[in-house]
């Protein structure tokens, strides 16, 4: 095989390789693309709890509350305080960003979609 054949072949290889690790999801991707399912019209956040990345999110519905998932997209808890007691968890949220919401939402905030979910 002469050496240009080789250069090409080397160059596919490596770009396979690249772009099949730019196409995995991270736990932290599919977890919040989970989550948007539900919340597609409402309100997404990433906060801390005990320094552990989390997410709260909310129906955009007056009395709907919200709820509290980990980074793969599983409950941890409810937060619906006009509807009963919410779980312990949800006083524990520290460092709350913001990082999706509908437009034209209930509590007045910009539309935002800081990891292009989609509206």
């Amino acid at each position: 095989m002469n050496r240009e054949l080789k250069n090409i072949i080397l160059v596919l290889v490596c770009g396979l390789f690249i772009c099949a690790a730019c196409s995995k999801e991270t736990g932290k991707t599919k977890g919040i693309k989970k989550i948007h399912k539900e919340y597609q019209n409402g309100f997404i956040s990433e906060c801390q709890l005990n320094d552990v990345l989390v997410y709260t999110a909310g129906i955009n519905a007056y009395d709907a509350g919200s709820a509290i998932y980990d980074i793969e997209g599983e409950l941890l808890g409810t937060c619906n305080y006009a509807w009963g007691t919410p779980d312990d968890i949800c006083s524990e949220l520290t460092d709350c960003e913001r990082v999706y919401s509908v437009p034209d939402n209930i509590w007045g905030w910009d539309e935002l979609d800081k990891y292009n979910l989609g509206f």
